[in-house]
């Protein structure tokens, strides 16, 4: 089974966070959790059957944000 995880890390936001919801500072922005919503939540998980799945991203923030995918997918093909 192949999986594919969504890396959160990339959020941003000026609203202020709590302890609850861990963010990273530096002089420009707020990175935090929260401010794009994902779905599936954070990881698609493919069966030997699937090469292919929808992932919907929406950005809950009034803020154009920068995004990366991070996969760990290879093709069996190419590896046997």
């Amino acid at each position: 089974m192949r999986t594919l995880t969504v890396d959160r890390t990339q959020k941003t936001t000026e609203r202020p966070r709590t302890a609850q919801m861990p963010e990273l500072c530096n002089s420009k922005v707020v990175v935090s959790y929260g401010d794009i919503i994902t779905n599936p939540l954070a990881t698609i998980k493919f069966s030997q059957k699937e090469n292919t799945r929808r992932l919907t991203m929406t950005n809950i923030t009034n803020r154009t944000i920068m995004w990366a995918l991070k996969v760990n997918l290879y093709s069996r093909r190419h590896h046997q």
